[in-house]
């Protein structure tokens, strides 16, 4: 997803510098291998995306809470239209039971995560606790960009720990931890899922292209997006039968969410469940997340 996005904000930029761009798809067979290459050539050529390139700054995950605005229709087509152009499929939900009833499934789905403890130890790892450290890895999830307060950063910091997760699970507690998302989700105007056109090795790739032009469409709307990824790719795993690794406990229940999240999102055995990711209206991020520089990830 992440290579297709950037090779998408590429396609979009190199128009804008007077170069035509030519996507190659390469025959990868391992993690190490190249996924695709882009050519250039000199001919000055402009095109009608220049609204969506003059967005690629703008882009970011906006996790702030709002009070739920109805989503226009308007701009439902607008993000369908975006999808469809990329050759993929947006479904997006945007009716109060709806919200209400996928609020449910993601929030329990959370708490799934935190009582796992390969989950909970993989979460954490992606943690940057201080400035300091979000400033010097410049990668995972800096706190300060969960828009929490100083007392919620401090109950994080609690949940952080395994043993206090394991104490939970013993005791079948931990409802608690599906309020983050619940409340998200709560607040927003949509929620959607993005669905490739394939099953083939690449229908990420292609779907992360679709899904940065659907982002940065959101954003020239002011739309605020935010993804929620987590619960798609485990989901991902009951389907396919690769749970291992995961508690029996852990799995019974995303066995159980499986039910419920299609009810919502019904399967479909020509395509692939890509992202899921909340849209709202609301203001913009206090602190957006610190990325790395391209000198550490350019050759």
């Amino acid at each position: 997803l992440a290579l297709g996005a950037a090779a998408e904000n590429i396609m979009l930029s190199a128009p804008e510098l007077g170069l035509e761009p030519n996507l190659e798809l390469l025959s990868w067979q391992k993690p190490t291998d190249p996924v695709f290459r882009i050519r250039f050539t000199g001919k000055n050529r402009k095109t009608s995306d220049s609204e969506l390139f003059s967005q690629i700054a703008n882009r970011c995950t906006n996790r702030r809470l709002s009070v739920r605005k109805t989503m226009q229709p308007a701009h439902v087509r607008a993000l369908k239209q975006e999808a469809d152009q990329a050759n993929s499929l947006l479904e997006i939900l945007t009716e109060p039971i709806q919200l209400d009833a996928i609020a449910q499934v993601v929030g329990f789905g959370d708490r799934l995560r935190f009582l796992s403890q390969a989950l909970h130890t993989e979460m954490m790892s992606e943690m940057r606790w201080t400035a300091k450290e979000a400033n010097e890895k410049r990668d995972g999830i800096d706190v300060a960009t969960l828009e929490l307060s100083e007392a919620n950063v401090q109950v994080l910091k609690l949940l952080s720990s395994w043993p206090a997760m394991e104490r939970l699970r013993d005791i079948e507690g931990g409802t608690g931890l599906e309020t983050p998302s619940r409340e998200a989700i709560f607040s927003a105007s949509a929620f959607a899922l993005l669905r490739s056109r394939s099953l083939g090795t690449l229908s990420h790739f292609e779907g992360g292209r679709a899904l940065q032009r659907i982002w940065l469409r959101a954003t020239a709307l002011g739309l605020s997006i935010q993804p929620m990824s987590v619960l798609v790719y485990l989901l991902d795993r009951i389907e396919n039968g690769e749970a291992f690794g995961l508690e029996h406990e852990t799995q019974t229940g995303l066995r159980t969410l499986h039910c419920r999240y299609r009810e919502l999102f019904p399967g479909d055995s020509h395509s692939r469940d890509l992202l899921l990711f909340r849209i709202a209206y609301t203001d913009p991020p206090s602190i957006r997340s610190t990325r790395l520089n391209l000198d550490d990830i350019i050759e």
